[in-house]
């Protein structure tokens, strides 16, 4: 570890340490995912407003090139080398649960961003009238905008118990070996 310890990272070298730890505390597939946070906001912020707001294609541009800035510097933060320990999210030494836990998590967790984007974008103002007439079809779409997040975090958090059991048993056989 290079021992960057600093409140914020100001200059390139700084940067560099910060990651670097980063990636030898929690991994390389952690870094990549955070990382992506990079041009996934513009993206979202692109998708979620553009029937809305012409302006919003300025967020598709701004996305753009940051997604090859990410490209260059994910492509990068895999050449660093970190030291071997045991890390949760590391695909070459995750036993076939975890790996299967942690894919139904993050399905879960990707549901869940598109059901925020699908409300976030639908006109509820026309859900009114219907719930109003007692119209079967209205109460059906009321229950699923309600029900189907309550039910992807439900299993998110099975799944997270999952992956964490999957997990301490892989360091206990590694441990035990």
């Amino acid at each position: 570890m290079s021992g960057y310890r600093g409140a914020e990272p100001t200059t390139v070298r700084e940067v560099r340490e910060w990651a670097s730890d980063f990636v030898e505390r929690h991994g390389w597939l952690a870094f990549a995912g955070l990382t992506a946070l990079i041009w996934a906001l513009p993206l979202m912020a692109w998708a979620g407003g553009v029937d809305f707001n012409p302006q919003a294609w300025w967020a598709l541009y701004a996305a753009g090139p940051l997604f090859v800035i990410w490209l260059v510097l994910v492509t990068r933060a895999r050449r660093w080398q970190p030291a071997a320990s045991e890390r949760r999210l590391d695909l070459s030494a995750m036993t076939r649960a975890e790996r299967f836990w942690r894919l139904g998590l993050f399905l879960c967790l990707t549901g869940l961003l598109g059901w925020l984007s699908a409300v976030l974008t639908v006109d509820w103002g026309l859900l009114g009238p219907g719930l109003a007439t007692g119209a079967a079809g209205a109460y059906l779409l009321a229950g699923l905008a309600v029900g189907l997040p309550l039910a992807l975090l439900a299993l998110a958090a099975v799944c997270w118990r999952g992956g964490e059991r999957a997990f301490k048993q892989r360091i206990s056989e590694r441990a035990s070996e």
